[in-house]
């Protein structure tokens, strides 16, 4: 979970299906640079709805103002801004934020957020990605204090409003270039679900006071993305028999081994059926008879002593 130093009492997480999607950080930086900026790595899942979850802790300094807001900015455009008065943060509940929300000549319609895979291929830079990709498979959450107002009721909503939703799908068909990458590791974009109108309505409005508290940061990439990354350590390696503990080893293990190490071994001889000129450079090796073997009435199970001597 996304913890800030600067606001201990309030913890930031990517939530999908009423779950907190598992954290990793990169162990090459401090996840705290000097921007006050806490950075988090998520797997993302593939076609799955996601929102921002908030927790707040009831004795922490920063619950003692009015009010507290959070910008949302998704694949660096304004997704959402969210709000929570003081009575809201002391019920020690898990807020979740879930679409994007902005106004239109029918009224306030919502989206729903989802991950969505790229499909990257080989080709020329698309000119229309120049510049927008840089935010790409990042969810940012800068929090601040804000003041509750009440709303007058004549008021409209203007769809000019600085905190107003701009979201939309950086790469609308899904396809992108590795050349318009220019060597990120990014794998997946957010794109928005159908417009559902939103008849909730609000009687007050909130406004920014100050300067920004902290800064979070979720990077999303897919596992293989991650591991490419030395985010997430790849598979380990098959460990050659002989440089394991006997200790460790076992009956079945090793027995695994040995038909795996056998079938290397045959795959090895050559056998040439044909008449081509550019074999010159193959040893032909020819498989020896094999011998009978010779069945004793008295035979017992073959028993493999891991033990070795006393």
């Amino acid at each position: 979970m996304a913890i800030h130093p600067n606001v201990p009492g309030l913890v930031v997480t990517v939530d999908v299906d009423g779950q907190d999607l598992p954290e990793l950080d990169d162990g090459d930086v401090d996840s705290t640079s000097t921007e006050a900026c806490v950075v988090k790595y998520i797997e993302p899942v593939s076609g799955a709805e996601f929102g921002l979850a908030f927790r707040f802790d009831s004795t922490a300094c920063l619950l003692e103002h009015d009010a507290v807001g959070f910008d949302i900015h998704v694949d660096g455009v304004r997704a959402k801004v969210v709000s929570y008065c003081r009575k809201d943060r002391r019920r020690h509940r898990r807020y979740i934020s879930r679409c994007a929300r902005r106004h239109t000549e029918e009224g306030r319609v919502r989206q729903a957020l989802l991950f969505s895979e790229l499909s990257i291929g080989e080709g020329e830079a698309n000119k229309r990605h120049l510049g927008k990709l840089k935010e790409l498979g990042t969810i940012s959450v800068t929090c601040y204090h804000s003041r509750r107002y009440l709303r007058d009721p004549m008021e409209r909503p203007s769809r000019k409003s600085k905190h107003q939703s701009n979201m939309s799908e950086l790469v609308p068909d899904g396809k992108v270039t590795e050349k318009s990458l220019k060597g990120q590791a990014l794998t997946h974009q957010a794109i928005l679900g159908p417009p559902q109108i939103d008849h909730r309505k609000s009687a007050h409005r909130f406004a920014p006071t100050g300067a920004a508290l902290a800064k979070f940061e979720f990077k999303y990439r897919s596992r293989s993305a991650l591991q490419a990354l030395h985010i997430v350590p790849r598979s380990p390696s098959l460990i050659p028999l002989e440089e394991r503990d006997i200790d460790e080893l076992t009956v079945e293990g090793v027995t695994r081994e040995a038909s795996t190490a056998a079938e290397v071994k045959r795959e090895h001889i050559a056998i040439d059926d044909g008449n081509d000129d550019d074999d010159a450079g193959v040893e032909v090796v020819g498989q020896r008879q094999k011998k009978r073997k010779r069945v004793f009435p008295l035979d017992e199970p073959e028993v493999i002593d891991l033990c070795g001597d006393d």
